[in-house]
């Protein structure tokens, strides 16, 4: 060949290999462009739903947060863009503020060490366990590999670290050496336990996925082929097995990594690992913005960097890959078009629904005829010939091949056999009664303190309050799998639908959008999310909050499955042929999809439930479970102990972090039941599926709409017969003996005005108590104060108003209750007249410190600001100021009604036992309308100013002088050891072996009388919680109720406190039964129940407040249900950051309480229209039927 000619082909091949990369370039750049836009989009989300959950997790309002959110976000991007990522608080809670940049660069390379380190563990052993098992010539011989699979998949991370933990803690007890550290930091030894545990599960997963990969590759033509031309087994493993199996095993990492990621913050939390997880986790605990913000951006960048390394490997891989994307690329519609045929589509949808269907489209006379022939020659059809005996026998071995040889399936159906078992009859089989505790005990001839040691008494020991371990589990049961069951079906649902939707109309602008849905969703970490939704939404509020939650974070896996389904069925035969006859669209999903998707969704459904519990055991671990429980201090200085009321296995892993290492029962029998029960969800789960796949199965003749109606009837039939039948039927006659007419008599007498509102210190309010107590007595109740009587006589100090405040802007005088009002603080508020400088404080983000009295928190950097001579004005309702001299302490009133409400003010001081008011008095609430006034000569606003202070630094404190000379007064007297009764009684038990459980129902009967100027409060909702008291003890009295538990009846004097006493807001209820000499020691309270506000309110739901006491809201949920009354929980706040060693203010209860009210009541508490004319008899005896049937049940029931 020439020179010339070589030359020539050189040009030539240059010119191929640039039109090449000239065909390939849009693709490449079509595909880093939808992978980084696909990252933008899901780092805005992941950004947003930060914010949006943080902010919403405080308490605030939906659209309130929605809009914060986007704020939030844009702000965030601002600083990111400028290389400020802000400053939090360290690791360790109270520590000094430390920049996000350098909290980023402490954790990041640890958590990305440790996956590392634990993916690539996982991916040696996985890939040499899948290949032994696939080597193996014989099923049997790979079976123990892949039940060993299933085992590890099984595993919670929590179960499998202290399995881990026990084990290392066991051999150094015996060897008395070191194996490992069990805790703590280092990339030494300390890396080996956290590592195991993060790979257990992605080493499960590749292993089976590498031998199902193996085993059909190795079956494969090219494979033989190539062994047949006498190729090297080296070389026929190189170039043709392992490149065909990289993919599924690529894609089996990548799941690996999003498993991982979700339980990082578990191993992190478990082991004492300061990386991103156990860091996240008290960043929203804290309810950190910013940190959580970083640190959750963090994970999905993570996530989507690893995704898009494993993607561009799979296009390296599978030249096929390549050439679909080229020609997706090509054939790609624009939005437009897509849009447009998307919308067409979901019209005809809409359009095929039989309800619209049958009104745009109503039937005519010729189509029922029609009908009438079609049916007449169906029925005239001769029979289908009989199957033949071989073909059933044939079919008879089949079956017994697919289940009784079909192991996993076996083991399952056995292992869910035995959950159903446990589910229907776990209380019955409890031991012991699962809500009653223990203190000091005796076994085994030993006095111990709970937690008890397995024993005869207690088969699988006790917990911290002493209750037992076995009857825990075993009745819990119930909640956690119907809670798991939801869940799934929820998931189910979304699933179908959006699969359907989606596979039906195959890359249209609808199905890209849901696909990229369920891509951004995945790249969220799953726990953390779950975790913050469930906050938004508010813990409290019951089981829909964690059903709704774990189906948003959850429906991606369903959805996927359908679609792909959907779309292999659409080419099947008999769909076209029923498309060609004009069958609609919803009757081909449901007659003919359907039903050939039911036997693989069944066995979907099942290992859904696996992850389901997996997910429900990790939450319950980091202290998120339903109810959101209640804390107790079961050790004198200790940390709480969080714990449900309701035995349910998330809550009892909430303490397993604290308790296992010393008492290992406490968390390994709850731990086991989660493991047993995932494990038996994903064997049974993986046995259908190989049966499926094996033999088919037809559920036609099974799941029908025939018995669909009958399995709706069943349910619509044992839940009358359940509500109409034994002994809540007897409890329902009873409870409808209240009557509002009769409860609203009660509220007339005590509302006369001869009492004077009932006022602490008159005549009036010793008159309403002697009218109490004569009802006591009248309606049977025995004398329950001290000395034989109905009275349990007190002393008590308040603060009354004897002037009109006065507050006056540059002597502008502002309207007392209608601009300004007191605040009614805990401590002694009052002064005399003041003048000063108006100030403004704001500040960003503060450290907080404690004071040394008050125990309020307040901004440390305000500590060296002198303000002797001013007057503050706060722009945050959150901050506090230290007790020292100021001329007047101003807060924005978050509402209206917080001005106009008259409220009991205390005399309790910083100097007791001298009267001296806080040195900050008056403190007062002011309008926002009125402090633009008091601002408009210096040219302020409010919202101007919350917008300066919005972009104050952390640790910024900012002081803006306005000129304005406000004057303040607070004038009034302190009564000192005022007289005053609580009437107390009580209806013992009738049963000795229960008489010694306590149920304790309160209600205030005082009111706040005249005040300063005269004017006479009713108080009449007060009254209306007493009258309810009284109509449920005459409708007890006259249907000859008998409880077998105490109950006592409190009627409390609430304004002021007792002399010597620490002012709160609820009674001392303790001290209220001890009135009685011997009740403190003899009785063990069950359950206090507050009256406060059951006779009017604005909104027609009977709310419940019960904290974290989730068997009592039950309770009383359940008793609305059955009286047609309309209940809510209360979206209380849930103390997270005390689970992570935070310090934030716990209420302890001596029992389980909650308090009814109407919604909206609390708005009319303390004004002058809380009068009679405002209660309504029908809101008493709805709430009074409520409450009279909880407490019946409560009353009799030894589990309810």
């Amino acid at each position: 060949m020439t020179t010339a000619e070589t030359t020539l082909d050189t040009r030539i091949s240059i010119r191929e290999v640039l039109k090449g990369l000239g065909r390939k370039l849009p693709v490449v750049l079509a595909f880093l462009a939808g992978r980084l836009g696909f990252a933008a989009a899901t780092l805005l989300i992941i950004l947003f739903l930060s914010f949006f959950g943080v902010d919403m997790a405080r308490g605030t309002d939906f659209g309130a947060a929605v809009g914060h959110g986007i704020t939030n976000t844009l702000a965030y991007l601002g600083r990111m863009a400028r290389g400020d990522l802000g400053t939090a608080f360290a690791a360790d809670f109270g520590a000094r503020r430390t920049e996000i940049t350098e909290i980023l660069r402490q954790t990041v390379p640890r958590s990305l060490g440790l996956l590392g380190v634990s993916l690539g563990v996982a991916t040696l052993i996985g890939l040499l366990l899948g290949t032994l098992a696939a080597r193996r010539k014989s099923a049997l011989g790979a079976l123990p590999i892949v039940l060993l699979s299933l085992i590890g998949i099984s595993l919670p991370s929590f179960f499998t670290a202290l399995l881990l933990q026990l084990g290392a803690i066991a051999w150094t007890r015996r060897v008395g050496s070191n194996l490992l550290p069990v805790g703590g930091f280092g990339w030494d030894a300390h890396l080996i336990l956290p590592a195991l545990v993060l790979a257990a599960r992605p080493i499960a997963q590749i292993t089976r996925v590498t031998n199902v990969s193996l085993n059909k590759v190795l079956k494969e033509d090219y494979v033989r082929t190539a062994r047949s031309k006498g190729l090297g087994n080296l070389l026929v493993w190189g170039r043709h097995i392992w490149p065909n199996v990289a993919i599924p095993v690529l894609t089996t990492i990548g799941t690996s990594v999003r498993f991982s990621l979700s339980s990082l913050p578990v191993v992190e939390l478990y082991f004492g690992w300061p990386g991103i997880g156990l860091t996240l986790l008290r960043a929203i605990a804290r309810r950190d913005d910013m940190l959580t913000a970083a640190l959750a951006l963090t994970l999905g960048l993570t996530f989507i960097a690893i995704n898009f390394v494993l993607e561009a490997s799979y296009r390296l891989l599978d030249p096929q890959l390549r050439e679909r994307a080229a020609h997706l690329h090509r054939e790609s519609k624009g939005w437009r078009q897509g849009l447009s045929d998307t919308l067409t589509g979901l019209l005809d949808f809409l359009r095929d629904l039989p309800l619209l269907r049958r009104w745009l489209h109503p039937k005519t006379e010729a189509d029922r005829a029609y009908e009438e022939r079609l049916r007449a020659h169906l029925r005239a059809r001769p029979p289908q010939e009989e199957v033949t005996a071989g073909i059933r026998r044939e079919r008879a071995r089949a079956w017994l091949r697919g289940t009784l040889g079909n192991l996993p399936f076996v083991f399952g159906a056995v292992m869910l056999a035995g959950l159903l078992v446990v589910y229907v009859a776990g209380p019955a089989l409890s031991p012991n009664n699962p809500y009653t505790t223990n203190g000091i005990t005796k076994i085994n001839g030993v006095i111990t303190v709970p937690p008890f040691p397995p024993s005869a008494e207690f088969p699988w020991g006790s917990d911290a309050l002493g209750r037992d371990i076995k009857s825990l589990v075993l009745s819990g049961a119930q909640q956690t799998l119907t809670l798991v069951g939801l869940v799934m079906l929820a998931r189910l649902a979304v699933g179908f639908v959006l699969g359907a939707l989606a596979g039906w109309w195959q890359d249209s602008w609808l199905d890209r959008l849901i696909l990229s849905t369920a891509e951004v969703f995945a790249a969220l970490p799953t726990l953390i999310f779950a975790m913050l939704l469930i906050l938004a939404l508010g813990i409290r509020r019951g089981i829909w909050v964690f059903v709704v939650s774990l189906c948003f974070v959850g429906w991606g896996e369903m959805m996927q499955f359908i679609r792909s389904e959907v779309i292999v069925l659409r080419n099947k035969l008999y769909v076209e042929s029923a498309l060609s006859v004009g069958a609609r669209l919803s009757g081909i999903l449901v007659r003919h999809m359907l039903p050939n998707l039911l036997p693989a969704l069944i066995a979907l459904a099942a290992l859904e439930m696996g992850a389901v519990a997996m997910l429900l055991g990790e939450l319950g671990f980091i202290g998120i479970f339903i109810g959101g429980g209640t804390f107790s201090e079961v050790i004198i200085g200790g940390p709480p102990y969080h714990y449900s009321d309701v035995p349910e296995w998330g809550a009892l892993l909430s303490n397993v972090r604290t308790f296992a290492r010393g008492y290992p029962w406490t968390a390994l029998y709850p731990a086991g039941a989660f493991f047993f029960a995932i494990l038996a969800f994903n064997l049974f789960g993986e046995g259908l599926r190989r049966l499926v796949q094996d033999i088919g199965l037809n559920f036609n003749r099974i799941a029908n709409r025939y018995t669909l109606i009958a399995a709706i009837a069943l349910v619509v039939g044992l839940n009358w017969v359940q509500n109409n039948t034994g002994a809540i039927a007897f409890y329902k006659q009873h409870a409808r003996a209240f009557e509002g007419a009769q409860a609203a008599a009660h509220l007339q007498a005590l509302t006369d005005p001869a009492l004077e509102g009932r006022a602490i210190g008159t005549a009036g309010i010793d008159r309403a108590a002697d009218y109490i107590a004569q009802k006591f007595q009248e309606y049977g109740l025995q004398p329950g104060g001290a000395k034989g009587t109905y009275f349990f006589e007190v002393k008590r100090d308040f603060f009354r108003l004897t002037e009109t405040p006065v507050l006056r802007a540059n002597g502008e005088p502002l309207v007392y209750r209608q601009d300004f009002a007191e605040i009614p603080t805990t401590f002694f508020n009052a002064s005399e007249p003041k003048s000063g400088e108006l100030v403004v404080l704001g500040y960003g983000e503060q450290v907080f410190a404690d004071t040394a009295f008050t125990g309020q928190k307040f901004p440390r950097a305000v500590l060296d600001l002198d303000f002797s001579d001013k007057a503050v004005l706060l722009l945050g309702q959150d901050a506090n100021l230290p007790n020292v001299q100021r001329q007047g302490t101003f807060y924005l009133a978050p509402d209206p009604s917080r001005i106009a409400r008259r409220e009991g003010l205390s005399a309790y001081s910083p100097d007791a036992p001298r009267y001296n008011p806080l040195k900050g008095a008056p403190f007062l609430w002011v309008s926002e309308a009125a402090a633009n006034r008091m601002l408009a000569p210096a040219g302020l606003t409010v919202e101007a100013l919350r917008q300066r202070q919005a972009g104050l630094a952390p640790d910024e404190v900012q002081v803006w002088p306005t000129g304005v000379t406000v004057e303040s007064a607070l004038v009034g007297e302190v009564h000192k050891k005022v007289h005053a009764r609580h009437v107390i009684g009580y209806w013992p038990g009738s049963d000795e072996n229960e008489d010694d459980k306590l149920i304790v129902v309160l209600a205030q009967y005082d009111g706040l009388g005249a005040d300063e100027t005269g004017r006479l409060y009713p108080d009449a909702n007060h009254a209306a919680d007493i009258a309810a008291m009284l109509e449920l003890l005459r409708s007890w009295h006259e249907t000859g109720y008998q409880p077998r538990k105490t109950v006592i009846f409190v009627a409390y004097v609430g304004e002021g406190f007792d002399f010597g006493q620490i002012p709160s807001r609820r009674p001392d209820v303790e001290r209220l039964i001890s009135a009685k000499f011997g009740f403190a020691t003899a009785f063990t309270p069950e359950a206090f129940v507050f009256l406060d506000g059951v006779g009017a309110g604005s909104g027609s739901d009977l709310t419940l407040a019960a904290g974290g006491n989730l068997r009592l809201a039950q309770l009383f949920e359940n008793a609305g249900r059955q009286m047609g009354v309309r209940t809510r929980r209360a979206n209380e706040e849930f103390a997270l950051d005390i689970i992570f060693g935070g310090t934030g203010n716990v209420s302890t209860e001596d029992a389980p309480a909650i308090t009814l009210r109407w919604t909206g009541a609390e708005a009319l508490t303390g004004t002058p229209a809380d009068a009679p004319e405002a209660v309504d008899p029908g809101k008493i005896e709805q709430s009074g039927r409520v409450l009279s049937l909880a407490l019946l049940i409560m009353g009799r029931e030894v589990n309810y």
